[in-house]
């Protein structure tokens, strides 16, 4: 018995379910063929992912992984710990933009630095299997007030697993 976790991604008309997402872990020691059912057969206690939220940050621990998300700044990834230990901090969206295409030593392009800046941060989904976190926000010049290049990062955090899956649009 796997745990699972089941969102709903589209209705019909009538208002009936059209579409629905399931997740579970399976680690690699799992045998198939995996049968879904409803027959009320609870997971292995212990097995879950938790997101608390603060007014300054997000913290997602999945029982390996622990990260802080700030809520605001120019830090997309505060830390990630992974079984205690400090993995990576200070994780940013950085954008170099250039005016024109590159020259000779002599006739380099100027170039301007830009930060991604968290405007938004949303738990899209909490547990127990999975976490989802939205991140929205706009790129900033580091010099200079102007603001482009809008971003949406989601990160995805699974029970019990040491990684994090990030999609960037």
């Amino acid at each position: 018995s796997l745990p699972l976790q089941s969102w709903t991604l589209a209705y019909w008309p009538d208002g009936f379910i059209k579409w629905t997402g399931f997740a579970t872990v399976a680690g690699p020691l799992s045998r198939g063929p995996l049968k879904l059912s409803a027959d009320g057969a609870r997971p292995a206690e212990g097995l879950a992912a938790q997101v608390h939220t603060t007014v300054s940050a997000v913290l997602v621990d999945t029982g390996t992984l622990k990260c802080t998300l700030p809520t605001s700044g120019d830090v997309l990834i505060g830390s990630l710990s992974v079984d205690g230990r400090v993995v990576a901090r200070d994780g940013r969206l950085v954008c170099i933009l250039q005016d024109g295409p590159d020259g000779g030593p002599a006739d380099a392009p100027a170039r301007a630095k830009y930060v991604g800046a968290v405007e938004k941060v949303t738990v899209e989904q909490s547990g127990p299997v999975r976490v989802v976190v939205r991140i929205e926000g706009r790129h900033r010049a580091q010099s200079g007030g102007r603001a482009w290049l809008p971003f949406v990062v989601r990160l995805y955090f699974y029970a019990g697993q040491d990684s994090v899956r990030v999609v960037h649009t």
